[in-house]
């Protein structure tokens, strides 16, 4: 549920903001950090990836980049809903 909402948010803002989905405009805090050297292979213990891999759906045994995932989804809502 908290990965729709987020999805439907997205959708939401690129709308607002007239912005193309794209990995260049919405990217996760993870996808960021790797561009900026600092992500999850820094060696920084203190640093946590939460949105680097994730499920796509419950029950879904296997983890895909989380970024792929929610802009996947936010597509889907501007596609198919009235946002």
């Amino acid at each position: 549920m908290q990965t729709e909402k987020m999805a439907q948010t997205v959708a939401l803002l690129v709308t607002a903001l007239a912005l193309q989905l794209t990995i260049d405009t919405v990217m996760t805090h993870c996808e960021a950090a790797l561009l900026d050297g600092y992500g999850p292979y820094s060696g920084d213990a203190e640093t946590r990836w939460d949105l680097w891999y994730m499920r796509d759906s419950p029950g879904d045994g296997q983890m895909k980049p989380g970024g792929d995932i929610l802009r996947g989804k936010a597509r889907w809502y501007l596609e198919h809903s009235k946002i």
